[in-house]
């Protein structure tokens, strides 16, 4: 896989990436009327990106306003997720020149491991809309969105992407059901925030060990999920930038436990994670949740 220069990467594998130019691309700013549901696409290499409206905020999001960024890939192209996994760029979001923002916040949709001859990353093929929930300024009145999107696309090589779209949103109601449709799509795919005390959610952790003492320092996770649920896997993130290998499955036991190993040799200072809060993500296609869990 190649890379191109200023392409920052948490962790180079040890294979290395060798290094190729490509342009960037930068959309126009766009004004929308407020009637419309979606911004002009912007288009890149291999991708395209806007910014769409149209959902009903869900009941956790009541009397916010949702939209959504959403990005298309050409076949066999991937985007990431927050956390890359071995190599890649998270998705980047300024919204510095939006007005009528009182708070924004971005949601991640459930990612799945991209596995290729290089490694293991995180992310997306072929199209995801990041959802995004606003609280107004002064409520009752338009929202003005300005974002400066930069992202990666990869295949065979990454290039880094720039888009700047500009967007009104003036509530749930959308012009277009299919936008409306897609954008509540994503949202039910982001993962619930749960408790690791809440016996009811599936999935959920089971238990977390820590193993420092040794030669091979290492993380075991036990995941509950549905027994019948497919696509079964977990995502974890660290605090501080501290860099934690994609986990591994090692074996599966009846009841939906799935054990998954983090092989903390290959990770930042591991002594340094005792005592650290962790977040989870697990995600199938029974359903997905977030639980953060303190190493002790």
């Amino acid at each position: 896989m190649k890379f191109v220069p200023n392409f920052r990467l948490p962790r180079l594998p040890s294979w290395g990436i060798s290094l190729v130019f490509f342009s960037l691309f930068t959309g126009h700013s766009v004004t929308l009327a407020s009637a419309e549901s979606a911004s002009p696409w912007v288009k890149g290499f291999h991708t395209t990106a806007r910014l769409i409206s149209g959902a009903k905020s869900p009941e956790a999001y009541k009397d916010r306003l949702v939209a959504g960024v959403h990005v298309t890939l050409e076949k066999g192209w991937k985007t990431y997720w927050r956390i890359p996994g071995d190599a890649g760029v998270p998705p980047h979001f300024d919204w510095s020149g939006s007005s009528n923002v009182k708070d924004l916040k971005v949601l991640w949709p459930a990612p799945k491991r991209l596995q290729d001859e290089y490694g293991t990353s995180i992310g997306y093929y072929d199209e995801v809309v990041f959802p995004v929930v606003i609280v107004p300024a002064k409520r009752g009145e338009p929202v003005d969105l300005n974002l400066k999107l930069g992202y990666a696309v990869c295949k065979d090589i990454c290039i880094p992407a720039e888009a700047t779209m500009r967007f009104q949103v003036v509530g749930t109601h959308s012009s277009n059901p299919n936008t409306g449709a897609l954008l509540a799509g994503y949202l039910d795919q982001v993962p619930a925030q749960v408790s690791k005390t809440d016996a009811g959610a599936v999935p959920k952790l089971r238990d977390v060990k820590i193993q420092l003492e040794g030669e091979k320092p290492e993380l075991l996770i036990d995941a509950v999920f549905a027994e019948k649920a497919a696509g079964r896997d977990l995502f974890i993130e660290a605090p501080n930038d501290y860099y934690l290998p994609v986990a591994e499955k090692i074996s599966e036991e009846p009841g939906g436990i799935v054990r998954y190993r983090v092989d903390l040799t290959q990770a930042d200072d591991p002594k340094t994670l005792r005592g650290k809060l962790i977040r989870f993500t697990l995600v199938s296609s029974a359903g997905h949740s977030e639980i953060e869990w303190q190493l002790n």
